[in-house]
């Protein structure tokens, strides 16, 4: 019986070494909760890359907002310099419209007093020479007879040019013209 129990216990401790091995259900035990904790990490990964690709849109989405505001900006700015340029343009040219106004208005003032002080200086001469005249044949009357005479006591003389031939105008006291140097010419 020893021997029988010998063997057995050979045989159980062999037998307790090929019990090493791990349960069939233990082992199960370990893999499940490796493919949870895979499974969760799988997880956690696609929402951190979902999350990320949140991340990357709303970036992108922010920078196309930016440049939309900083477009509509240059082009706010654009029509507001098109809009000045533009004023600029109209007062300048009114005031050029104007300054060509005043310009003109100022060369015919300036022509109208010149034609006035013409025409008065054309007057003063011919009123000049016509006294000059009236003194000269005046004086003529006055000399020749001796007698002064108010220019109210005679009947108003028309006076001729001087190249005009005319008897009526010389006086009995006058002497003939010297032939060499005749004081009208003869025509």
């Amino acid at each position: 019986n020893s021997f029988f129990n010998k063997s057995k216990q050979t045989t159980s401790s062999s037998n307790s070494s090929a019990t090493t091995l791990p349960h069939p259900s233990k082992k199960a035990k370990g893999t499940v909760k490796q493919k949870i904790s895979s499974l969760e990490r799988a997880k956690q990964a696609r929402e951190r890359a979902e999350q990320a690709e949140r991340e990357k849109k709303e970036r992108h989405e922010l920078a196309r907002k930016k440049a939309m505001d900083k477009k509509r900006k240059e082009e706010k700015e654009e029509v507001e310099r098109q809009q000045k340029i533009k004023a600029a343009k109209a007062k300048t040219k009114q005031t050029n419209n104007s300054t060509a106004q005043n310009g003109v208005r100022r060369q015919q003032s300036v022509l109208k007093k010149k034609t006035a002080a013409q025409r008065l200086a054309e007057r003063k001469n011919h009123e000049s020479r016509r006294d000059a005249l009236l003194m000269k044949a005046h004086a003529n009357n006055n000399t020749t007879t001796g007698v002064r005479h108010h220019h109210s006591q005679h009947p108003a003389r028309v006076f001729k040019p001087e190249d005009n031939y005319d008897i009526s105008g010389l006086n009995s006291c006058d002497s003939t013209d010297d032939e060499r140097n005749p004081r009208k010419e003869i025509p």
